[in-house]
């Protein structure tokens, strides 16, 4: 109730706590000039911040109360229903940044902000930053364009694990929750991550096989099959 009173007539990055904006600011420095402007004026646009669940789930909305209107001229041009933007790694955990029809939406903080190293307003640490997807680039057509980059055994071996359910006790990525990361030998399909690593197909061309990669050593292991990834090492949630 606080919170809400003392927001009341503020706009912008007033609205938002210190920690919520380094993680915002350190998105924005890995974009392009054009990206990060229009990320830079969606931010100040936005009226009235939602935080739910101990602080975890940070929604923007351009006002309070009534329609939410969003101004189309600061839209970036990847007007997806749900684009995974960037993952933040912090000291402790892990941040993800979403836009929603073209224009950022959550903030989401995994584990909650003040179990993180340093709790407080300013203790949470930006350690590295990955963009998964160019806003600037159009839609890509969503999941089922996503898939047909898949090579085609590999494609089966997920609609196997997801009819089964081994891939939900795996922890592999539901099919809504599969993207499209950018390393630095090209573009790559994430199926399952935790907090170190990612195991990604490989895509541009599509071929058999996943690899285990992290973003800061790159790729550590490549396997012929991500059931035999997922039993080297041990399986996290999706989260």
């Amino acid at each position: 109730m606080w919170a809400s009173l003392f927001g009341r007539g503020r706009r912008g990055r007033a609205l938002f706590r210190p920690y919520e904006l380094d993680v915002l600011d350190a998105v924005a420095e890995r974009l392009s000039p054009e990206a990060r402007s229009l990320l830079e004026r969606q931010v100040e646009a936005v009226g009235h911040v939602q935080r739910l669940f101990d602080d975890t789930d940070v929604s923007l909305y351009p006002r309070r109360s009534g329609p939410q209107v969003r101004d189309p001229a600061i839209a970036f041009p990847n007007l997806d229903e749900d684009l995974r933007l960037a993952t933040v790694r912090v000291a402790g955990g892990r941040v993800q940044v979403s836009v929603v029809l073209g224009h950022l939406f959550q903030v989401s903080f995994r584990p909650p902000p003040k179990e993180l190293a340093g709790a407080g307003r300013r203790g949470i640490v930006v350690e590295a930053v990955t963009i998964h997807a160019d806003p600037m680039i159009p839609t890509d057509g969503g999941i089922e364009a996503r898939l047909a980059e898949l090579d085609p055994g590999l494609r089966a071996e997920l609609e196997s694990m997801w009819a089964d359910g081994s891939a939900a006790d795996s922890g592999v990525a539901r099919t809504s929750e599969i993207y499209r990361i950018g390393l630095a030998d090209g573009d790559r399909m994430v199926l399952w991550q935790d907090d170190a690593t990612f195991l990604v197909a490989l895509i541009e061309p599509a071929r058999p096989g996943v690899l285990r990669v992290s973003p800061d050593d790159g790729v550590l292991a490549e396997y012929p099959d991500l059931r035999t990834a997922l039993t080297d090492g041990e399986a996290s949630f999706w989260a």
